[in-house]
């Protein structure tokens, strides 16, 4: 079983190191391919491509301008692991901090991050500070955008995993690199919803971004390796629908607006 997440647009390179562990990332030669291509960005064409404001260009440009492309393997204030660094929704619900050694050492083993620049890493895999969503239209020698540059990596590199099921915890946007006909192995998709008092059921996507983190940490935190045993899952007052579920998705419904940490 392997657990699949996304990267976040956030990221904290800022606070106390958790952890000294750490490992090397398994595309480091495709990292600098994309990132010699974003140096020849200026900031107003990195504006353009990222569709992002000029406060935020000017901080991606840094960021590219003093990428390391051979830093020391080492969780340095300029390079930690990569559990550690994200900070967007998804990881607010994981809780990466709260891991004990035993608990990091079963994430980096059942986890992996599907990034637009690192391609695909471990939980303890050490990155640098950037910017790259997968959607990003970024032309390179493979194609017109990251989904052309990864795809076929990225797919043979989930079937080289020691794994006989994805459960899948990631946007559309990332899970849409694989090629999902060339998976051999199976893929679940957890789905969380939310009930309102009228009966009706519906997805709110800010509260589907912190139930996956939840969904991730409930796996870490009881070391879960039998994928059926997910279905236990209770946190924020999720509860499992055998009745709305299928074989390739697992719905799980709560009542409407409740606290969800």
């Amino acid at each position: 079983m392997l657990l699949l997440l996304n990267s976040t647009k956030t990221q904290d390179f800022e606070h106390p190191i958790v952890s000294r562990n750490s490992t090397k990332a398994r595309f480091l030669g495709e990292v600098n391919t994309l990132v010699s291509y974003l140096q020849t960005y200026s900031e107003e064409s990195l504006q353009t491509l990222m569709k992002i404001s000029p406060k935020i260009a000017k901080e991606v440009y840094k960021q590219y301008l003093q990428f390391e492309d051979s830093p020391p393997q080492i969780p340095t204030a300029n390079q930690r692991q990569a559990i550690f660094s994200y900070t967007g929704a998804v990881f607010l619900g994981l809780n990466p901090a709260s891991f004990s050694e035993e608990e990091l050492l079963f994430a980096q083993k059942y986890m992996h991050i599907i990034s637009g620049l690192y391609g695909l890493l471990k939980p303890l895999d050490l990155i640098q500070p950037y910017r790259l969503d997968m959607n990003t239209p970024l032309i390179t020698n493979k194609g017109n955008n990251l989904y052309a540059f990864w795809d076929k990596d990225l797919t043979a590199a989930v079937n080289s995993a020691d794994a006989d099921l994805i459960i899948n915890l990631t946007s559309l946007e990332f899970s849409k690199v694989l090629q999902k006909k060339l998976l051999r192995v199976s893929l679940i998709t957890p789905v969380f919803k939310e009930k309102a008092a009228d009966g009706s059921v519906k997805t709110i996507p800010m509260h589907t971004k912190t139930a996956r983190g939840l969904f991730a940490r409930y796996a870490v935190k009881h070391m879960i390796t039998i994928p059926k045993d997910l279905q236990n899952f209770n946190l924020a007052h999720y509860v499992f629908s055998e009745e709305h579920s299928s074989e390739e998705e697992w719905i799980f419904i709560r009542p409407e607006q409740k606290l969800l940490l």
